[in-house]
């Protein structure tokens, strides 16, 4: 009865009023982070003046089927390993992506999962995204992952390197470590088919060149 009464009278120790305090700040923290993830706006097109209410909006590149099979042809020129230069557009991109598989139907992590990718080739670079989901303390976040940037050479070949990327509002590119773990995650989804990626090893040059993602194969 003693120590109740000297805990009254003397209040919480200065540890228990620093944990409180931590513990409201991570708190804090998750809540916003969450709340900048999913408020990200997703549009089809430019969001029209005065309807910007979060002010980083989502932009998807055009997902309409070409009115042509030129696309289907590059493809196979692209998958073959032609030698010479093949340009594609956002929407010739974007037709490509949705005959592929959907990753979400074969999820590998189960941290981390995502849906088919979307191009869009705006301002010189190349905006890769995809609808996210990730799992936070048994809580299930989602939202657009978006990425703009364009292509280096590495040892190990050409690479995506971003620019920036945002998850929602989220700029995630700001926080380096979650920047690199979050993208570590995404490229062990199944995103690109294994022939796709053989292909890829065949390119020696990336370069978004005006409405196009030109690719170079000697």
């Amino acid at each position: 009865m003693e120590k109740y009464l000297q805990r009254a009278l003397i209040g919480p120790s200065i540890f228990e009023i620093l944990f409180g305090a931590l513990a409201s700040l991570l708190l804090g923290a998750v809540l916003a982070f969450a709340w900048l993830i999913g408020s990200g706006e997703t549009a089809m097109n430019q969001p029209t003046e005065g309807a910007r209410i979060n002010p980083i909006p989502f932009v998807a590149g055009e997902s309409t089927p070409p009115g042509n099979l030129n696309w289907e042809r590059k493809q196979q020129a692209f998958l073959e390993g032609q030698s010479g230069q093949l340009a594609f557009t956002d929407t010739e991109l974007n037709a490509w992506s949705s005959s592929t598989p959907d990753p979400a139907e074969t999820p590998v992590d189960p941290l981390l999962s995502t849906e088919r990718l979307n191009f869009r080739i705006h301002d010189g670079m190349l905006q890769v995204s995809t609808l996210t989901t990730v799992t936070v303390l048994g809580q299930k976040l989602g939202g657009v992952l978006q990425s703009r940037g364009g292509f280096i050479a590495t040892e190990a070949g050409l690479r995506f390197e971003p620019r920036e990327t945002y998850f929602g509002s989220l700029a995630i590119h700001r926080f380096p470590n979650v920047h690199r773990w979050l993208l570590t995650r995404v490229s062990r989804q199944p995103l690109v088919p294994e022939e796709v990626l053989g292909s890829w090893n065949r390119v020696n040059r990336a370069v978004v060149e005006g409405d196009f993602l030109t690719v170079t194969i000697p």
